[in-house]
């Protein structure tokens, strides 16, 4: 659908259009209806998800983003807290496209501008201000991986200003990557997941997806391995919205094993008890006929999940976190002794990555946070004490 508001045609409508010419298609257009019903039955599941263009614009051709980095960064941009301002961030992807010498904009290398430009208006600055300011920015890895030439290199290469201003002296790559990167070890990914996830199968998707995306994949296991598999089987909107009292829910399992046969399985919701201990209530299920009893957190949603202070701007030592979204990796223990540019936290945001480095020489003290604390823009990360 998101495609098809982009700018590109429906199958369908190809198909009627192509009927009864010399370039007929020979396709059956009813069965093809039929799919379409399908489709947009699974598509009302995912409302939440969607991107919210309900008609096609001649915008495209200004911003130049692809069809689905359109909807992705819908939500990178509501997560960061600017849906408000979205008109802006079309503008500003337009200008980073240039800024980059209008690069091919595929996956990756769309997400790598959308990056940029979510970067830019969350902190209220523009173009101009990465190459007068960029010596005092940490660029969202991303750029900083492109601008090496991990993506490849354009035709023409990169920009030279843009890239040694964001590559801040490393030296970008003088070959293809592919030329230097070893091959891939399918089986060694493989045991190394499965000897870190011991509780699941890991399958050759799974595998595939590590190679490419390694942090996603692993907290796409994290959670399985949390949650049970069984997970990847229930039905959509039991997923998304929950179970009502009395609901019953089918899952068919499937294995990667092609041999082994699962039985299906019934789940019915019986009871939702009052909370009796603080934080945690108890719910009644029947899966197949059998009744079993579990005990779950009562989270309270008028609660703010962010809980650390705030960093003072007017204080040097507060290391600030640089836009909203959670601590994905602490570099540094308390106590610890950093020189200035010294990696010190990567943050993580919507699978944008932006590293907070040490602004002068000094040592880590309280507070510290830690991998997985949920933070937004001027939360403090930590101090940095001189020496």
């Amino acid at each position: 659908y998101q495609r098809r508001v982009h700018g590109q045609p429906s199958l369908n409508a190809f198909v009627r259009s192509m009927q009864h010419t010399p370039i007929d298609t020979g396709i059956l257009p009813d069965p093809l209806e039929d799919l379409s019903l399908y489709w947009e039955n699974v598509r009302t599941r995912y409302q939440p998800f969607e991107s919210g263009m309900l008609a096609g614009t001649a915008k495209v051709f200004d911003h130049q983003i692809p069809g689905g980095q359109y909807s992705n960064l819908v939500a990178q941009c509501d997560s960061l807290g600017l849906s408000q301002r979205w008109f802006e961030v079309l503008d500003m992807y337009a200008a980073v496209n240039r800024l980059f010498g209008d690069i091919v904009k595929v996956t990756p290398s769309s997400k790598v501008v959308g990056d940029l430009a979510l970067f830019l208006i969350n902190r209220n600055m523009t173009v101009q201000d990465v190459l007068d300011k960029g010596h005092e920015l940490d660029f969202p890895e991303s750029c900083v991986s492109m601008m090496k030439g991990d993506l490849g290199f354009p035709h023409h290469g990169f920009p030279k200003e843009v890239q040694r201003v964001i590559l801040k002296g490393a030296a970008p790559h003088e070959v293809h990557p592919s030329k230097t990167k070893p091959r891939a070890d399918l089986d060694q990914a493989r045991s190394m997941l499965q000897d870190e996830f011991p509780t699941l199968t890991i399958s050759a998707e799974d595998v595939m997806g590590y190679l490419m995306y390694p942090s996603v994949v692993k907290d796409h296991l994290k959670f399985l391995q949390k949650h049970h598999d069984t997970v990847n089987y229930l039905p959509t909107r039991v997923y998304f919205n929950g179970m009502r009292v009395g609901e019953e829910a089918r899952l068919t399992i499937f294995s990667v094993d092609p041999e082994a046969k699962y039985p299906p399985i019934t789940i019915t919701l019986a009871r939702v008890h009052p909370v009796a201990v603080p934080g945690q209530r108890k719910l009644d299920f029947l899966v197949n006929g059998v009744k079993h009893t579990v005990r779950v957190e009562e989270h309270d949603s008028g609660k703010s999940r962010i809980t650390c202070p705030k960093a003072d701007p007017s204080r040097p030592d507060h290391i600030a976190a640089t836009l909203p979204g959670q601590v994905g990796k602490v570099c540094v223990g308390l106590g610890d002794k950093v020189e200035a540019g010294q990696l010190l936290f990567v943050l993580t945001a919507m699978k944008m990555e932006v590293k907070v480095t040490a602004p002068t020489p000094g040592r880590i003290g309280d507070p510290l946070l830690t991998t997985g604390t949920a933070v937004e823009r001027g939360s403090l990360l930590c101090t940095l004490r001189p020496c």
